[in-house]
């Protein structure tokens, strides 16, 4: 399930409007996933008028098994500068750069959101982008939480209801910072949401896999037949005893 809220956020250096950024780099990722094997991966784009409790219960009912918010980053507004470009006056932060991520300590698949969230930052960080620092408590013109993994760009963000509410592993990701003028250009390439979009599904296909092992290393308790291909109808040619592993 990937996510973007349907206001305009943000607004670039170059007076785009936050939305158009996010819809592009959604629509990379969803295109990446289903090119690489996800076939059932969801692209929401709720009505305005929902509330933030609508579109987590969407994300329920639509049995999503991962909760990606996608977003891109700006600064507090008193420490934008002005700036013309194209004859108008604009407004741009070139201090801050980079992707970050986001989870809830409060969200119930925590421990996974984590997981999840880390595998994503390694995939970007190896596809040669870098993480921002800006939202640490530090820079005042940042969103100042507090990290949870300091070393890949990972915050602490527990009153984003989203995040918190959703029943499934979730993540907010900021695909790059737009109000930095050298960054819009860059994040507003297709090449860059093709970074993007491949380090999410490779960091999903690893996050999955490891879950799928997880899950499967555990002692069972029945005695299920074994067949010669897929599906019960196929003729059994033994059993896996009891109290081995699947």
């Amino acid at each position: 399930m990937l996510y973007i809220p349907c206001y305009s956020g943000a607004t670039s250096a170059r007076g785009v409007a936050e939305y158009e950024f996010n819809l592009k780099l959604a629509t990379s990722i969803k295109e990446e996933l289903i090119r690489t094997g996800f076939r059932s991966t969801h692209l929401m784009v709720p009505a305005q008028n929902a509330s933030l409790q609508q579109r987590v219960d969407r994300a329920t009912a639509l049995k999503a098994d991962l909760f990606i918010s996608i977003h891109h980053d700006s600064v507090r507004d008193e420490f934008l500068r002005p700036w013309t470009f194209d004859g108008r006056k604009n407004w741009y932060f070139d201090d801050a750069s980079g992707f970050s991520l986001h989870v809830s300590t409060r969200n119930v698949k925590y421990g996974a959101s984590l997981g999840l969230a880390r595998a994503i930052a390694d995939q970007l960080i190896a596809n040669g982008l870098h993480f921002s620092t800006a939202h640490d408590p530090k820079n005042l013109f940042g969103a100042r939480k507090p990290y949870i993994d300091a070393s890949r760009g990972i915050y602490r963000r527990d009153a984003l209801h989203v995040l918190t509410a959703a029943k499934m592993p979730a993540v907010l990701l900021e695909g790059g910072t737009i109000v930095n003028r050298e960054e819009e250009l860059e994040v507003s390439t297709p090449a860059y949401r093709s970074r993007i979009a491949t380090s999410v599904a490779m960091a999903i296909r690893s996050f999955c896999g490891y879950a799928a092992s997880a899950a499967t290393d555990r002692v069972i308790d029945d005695i299920p037949n074994m067949h010669t291909g897929p599906g019960s109808n196929r003729a059994t040619i033994g059993t896996v005893p009891s109290n081995e592993q699947k």
